[in-house]
């Protein structure tokens, strides 16, 4: 694939949502066959007998070895080459200088997962706001926003587990997690009036139900009941109720 694709297919990263964007960028590497040297060094030399002189067997066996060897390496050094080539031409200047120096695609990769892959708090603000300004339509499916609703919320959930690998006491608990009860509060909350029967039927459930309301099941009978207005509008039976997709 030419650096024509690659830039029309990934964005170029400017230090905003990385995730989003290493996740596409890590789809190309992967359907051009370079993600591999994202995880691995350069692989090692051939060890060399010190034993002498070798008989003509183990002459031929250590040749074969080194062969293989610079093989392997000769083949990784084109994969690095390429993904170093790939991933800077993603990057905006002013973090594609912050590469300068790095020689593996690696060492490039984990600085930018390490540097930009917690979103701080602007981030989150930004998933918060566009999650609470999401409108679920009177006449249109409302899978696509509801989808949108948990995607800002999971992102915002995520957001606040701690990296800190070293203390094993610490649970890996997000302090920016947000409860189940009010993603399911706020759902309803956004209903537009066609759908009163699910609010009234949430609102009559207990807290502790609410909470462990599973968001799928919830998405699926938001979307039946779309649909089986739409096919009495058209005439035809009640669609069966869908799976939600995540």
């Amino acid at each position: 694939m030419s650096s024509n694709v690659l830039m029309t297919t990934v964005p170029v990263f400017t230090g905003v949502d990385f995730n989003i964007w290493a996740d596409i960028l890590l789809s190309w590497l992967q359907a051009t066959g370079l993600s591999s040297v994202l995880g691995s060094d350069r692989p090692s030399d051939a060890t060399v007998s010190t034993v002498s002189p070798l008989s003509a067997e183990d002459t031929a066996a250590q040749a074969e070895a080194i062969t293989a060897a610079l093989k392997k390496q000769a083949d990784w050094d084109e994969k690095n080459n390429k993904a170093i080539g790939s991933i800077k031409l993603c990057l905006s200047p002013a973090i594609r200088q912050k590469t300068l120096g790095m020689t593996s695609a690696k060492e490039i990769w984990t600085t930018l997962k390490t540097a930009y892959g917690k979103p701080g708090v602007s981030a989150v603000y930004t998933d918060f706001k566009r999650a609470t300004s999401i409108t679920i339509p009177n006449d249109a499916n409302p899978s696509a926003m509801i989808e949108l609703i948990r995607m800002h919320f999971d992102r915002v959930s995520a957001a606040g587990i701690s990296t800190d690998t070293t203390d094993s006491t610490t649970p890996n608990v997000s302090i920016t997690k947000i409860p189940n009860f009010l993603i399911v509060m706020f759902i309803i909350s956004k209903l537009p009036p066609r759908y009163e029967y699910i609010i009234n039927q949430y609102t009559q459930l207990s807290i502790s139900q609410i909470d462990n309301q599973d968001l799928d099941e919830l998405q699926s009978e938001i979307v039946n009941v779309w649909e089986s207005r739409q096919g009495a509008f058209k005439g035809k039976p009640q669609a069966n109720r869908l799976s939600a997709i995540k």
